[in-house]
């Protein structure tokens, strides 16, 4: 707005900047109406031709479409009033602006260009930046990342091109195509640029999670401090990549209350009572042992705890809450999400293989293993036998299985690897395809009829596969539906006895 236009009063459009801050805050840093981030400073009543002084009582944030229903009498001055009492985000706890980046994978973090990589930055085993392929080919790449502050508490979020701030004591700017958090007067947190149809811009950044720090300085530069190890980053592009930027390692340990556990203690409750632990594609990757989550280095890296519905919930030794614990029919354990975000709006990480399999899996539920055992970006086709110490030796069915490639058709509990897609009425549909997926047949972790269908088929053989949906599927436009799953087997592997 101009600073020179004034009104039949003498009043200058120009707003003091103490002024603005005021009504930023008492509107919760969006639109009063609808939460949106970027707003202008409206008159309610009187209205700025009529206004004699710029009174923040009198005064709110309006964001453009909500201004113009106000201006064209589609709401009235008294919505506009009660909202001014009770705002969009100081209601819900949060404030939202839709993105639009560009439609290719590519993010700026000061200097450093990330593009075609699954996960920009990860700490701690917690992806905090990460690209997904939208459904329609013609909507720009869903971009995700977690922001905290400099004390380690989350602040903001953008959920699949979602930007959602929590409401807090800091104050947020929102003008042009700028995003702007400052904790405290002169101490920047956080500033995006959201340019339609170019790359999210991280232009400044001082966050931090756990003993990991990261900042973008005025300049541009990546400094980064892990525990005490201390670097930084110029200038750097990563492309076509599973990870891009992965700091510290998943939170583990064996310290409890009364002093250190022996691994030698932890490896004999787990051959005592096998509680093996799996991921979305079924590989055994730890165990459940005394309340506690265990790697194969005989660690601590989850706690088991129940919520107030008796649900057992899994957190991270640091006390982070991750997802639910669940049981399958075999015995199995894996900690899942039923939804890709958490209750703060925080978007959940999920693997590309389990997003492709998701409507053909029994269990449609979002894998959380990664954040207890780390990620994973492809399958491993062939596993080898290691050498195993006196303590692996301990537990006869827990050490690391061989399997061999084979030429001979598929019998049940062989493992397979194939590309497979799905179609219902000769179209392709959401979630029922992979490549390069790693089955165990009998595991009946698809829907039924997809693991008895591969039964008797050979290495690289390429056939259709049809299968009837159950009446009761958790997908509703697939339940009780004929589909045609089109199967090639890369590789058939069967254990050596």
């Amino acid at each position: 707005m101009s600073k020179k236009k004034v009104n039949k009063h003498g009043l200058s459009r120009y707003i003091p900047q103490n002024v603005r801050q005021k009504i930023r805050k008492e509107s919760g840093y969006g639109c009063i109406i609808c939460g949106s981030m970027f707003c202008d400073y409206e008159h309610i009543e009187p209205e700025f031709n009529d206004a004699k002084s710029h009174d923040s009582a009198c005064m709110a944030l309006l964001c453009g479409g909500c201004h113009h229903h106000v201006t064209g009498k589609r709401k009235s001055k008294n919505r506009v009033w009660k909202a001014k009492a009770e705002p969009f985000a100081l209601k819900n706890g949060y404030i939202k602006e839709l993105l639009e980046p560009a439609l290719d994978e590519t993010i700026k973090i000061g200097n450093s260009v990330i593009s075609s990589t699954q996960v920009a930055i990860a700490i701690h085993g917690k992806p905090i930046l990460w690209f997904e392929k939208s459904n329609q080919s013609d909507e720009p790449i869903l971009v995700n990342a977690i922001f905290h502050d400099s004390n380690g508490e989350s602040v903001a979020f953008i959920n699949r091109n979602q930007f959602i701030s929590t409401v807090g004591e800091f104050d947020i700017k929102s003008e042009g195509t700028t995003i702007e958090f400052r904790p405290l007067p002169k101490k920047i947190s956080l500033i995006l640029d959201i340019e339609g149809d170019k790359p999210i811009s991280v232009n400044r950044l001082n966050m931090s999670y756990l003993d990991t720090k990261i900042q973008i300085t005025r300049d541009g530069s990546m400094l980064l401090n892990v525990g005490e190890s201390n670097f930084s980053i110029n200038q750097m592009m990563t492309n076509n990549c599973g990870a891009g930027i992965v700091l510290g390692s998943i939170p583990k340990t064996r310290k409890m209350s009364l002093g250190i556990v022996k691994k030698i203690t932890i490896a004999y409750n787990i051959a005592r009572s096998e509680n093996k632990f799996v991921n979305c594609n079924g590989d055994h990757i730890g165990w459940v042992s005394s309340g506690f989550l265990v790697d194969k280095q005989y660690d601590f890296v989850g706690i088991l705890d129940k919520d107030d519905q008796d649900k057992i919930i899994a957190r991270s030794v640091t006390s982070e809450f991750i997802g639910y614990l669940y049981q399958d029919v075999h015995g199995y354990f894996s900690v899942e999400m039923n939804i890709h975000e958490y209750e703060s709006y925080e978007p959940i990480w999920t693997s590309h293989q389990s997003k492709q399999s998701m409507n053909i899996r029994i269990r449609p539920e979002i894998d959380v293993s990664h954040r207890f055992f780390g990620m994973s970006f492809r399958p491993i086709l062939k596993q080898s036998i290691n050498n195993h110490d006196s303590l692996q030796a301990l537990m006869d069915d827990n050490k690391v299985k061989q399997y061999a490639s084979i030429d001979t058709p598929i019998e049940l509990k062989d493992r397979v690897i194939i590309d497979f897609i799905g179609y219902v009425d000769r179209n392709p549909f959401d979630g029922g395809q992979a490549n390069s997926f790693v089955l165990d047949v009998g595991s009946q972790r698809m829907i039924p009829g997809f693991e008895e269908g591969l039964i008797g088929h050979k290495k690289s053989e390429e056939f259709e596969l049809d299968v009837i949906f159950p009446n009761d599927y958790h997908a509703k436009n697939l339940s009780g539906k004929a589909v045609t799953f089109k199967v090639k087997i890369l590789d058939v592997e069967r254990l050596v006895a």
